[in-house]
């Protein structure tokens, strides 16, 4: 709350508060952050469900003729092609992916594997909450919250204590090493504020190749969320 307030020039604790509903990657602050932290279970429920339904609501945002065109176009598409799918067009084109089969097959996998631990980590939050006099069955809208207050109660870990170790110029670092440490190519921030194409606000790196120097290609990255920005 108190980031959303700062995003509006609002103090968070005269409000008003304004909370868009924006994926996460977008806006962490607009739905995910609050989830965690609004101690009314109504208020979860209702930022939960509005989020969830932003797309199929029947407002301006309401993609749902546009998925089912995107579905006919592509089935189209795959005619064309004389195949059977659109999936096997996409998995024809990676020969990485094998087949349709073997992609199914290994998200198949995944997903059991997945699902074991998660039904896990759902229990322990579940027995946490019914603890700590939390009534009802536990809800999607209540998963987030409770999991936080599991975190500071086990581990004495609270999300905005991440923040100094997760710093943009701390992760940014992090990359430029994996870069290098795994497929031996430098990170090299590029101050090329000359270039029409970059923003104040963007960075723009070169991958560099340390044996030679040479430039092998350029990476631009925009960390900052802006209104109507298309992801």
């Amino acid at each position: 709350v108190d980031e959303a307030a700062r995003s509006y020039q609002h103090s968070a604790k005269d409000g008003p508060w304004r909370l868009r509903l924006q994926s996460e990657r977008a806006d962490r602050v607009s739905w995910y952050t609050p989830l965690r932290h609004l101690k009314s279970a109504k208020a979860r429920k209702d930022l939960y469900l509005r989020f969830a339904s932003r797309c199929s609501s029947g407002g301006s945002a309401d993609n749902r003729r546009v998925v089912v065109r995107m579905l006919n176009l592509r089935r189209s598409l795959a005619k064309l092609e004389g195949i059977d799918s659109y999936a096997e067009a996409v998995v024809g084109a990676q020969e990485t992916f094998g087949s349709v089969i073997a992609v199914q097959t290994m998200l198949g996998d995944l997903a059991r594997a997945v699902r074991l631990r998660a039904e896990r980590d759902v229990e322990k939050i579940r027995e946490f909450a019914k603890l700590s006099d939390h009534r009802g069955a536990l809800e999607p809208w209540d998963v987030e919250f409770w999991e936080e207050r599991y975190m500071e109660a086990h581990f004495g870990v609270q999300e905005e204590m991440l923040r100094e170790y997760l710093a943009l110029p701390n992760v940014l670092d992090a990359v430029g090493e994996l870069c290098y440490r795994l497929f031996g190519v430098k990170l090299v921030l590029v101050r090329s504020a000359d270039r029409e194409y970059i923003s104040e606000d963007w960075f723009h790196y070169m991958f560099i190749d340390p044996a030679t120097g040479a430039a092998l290609g350029h990476l631009v990255i925009d960390p900052y969320g802006k209104d109507g920005d298309r992801e």
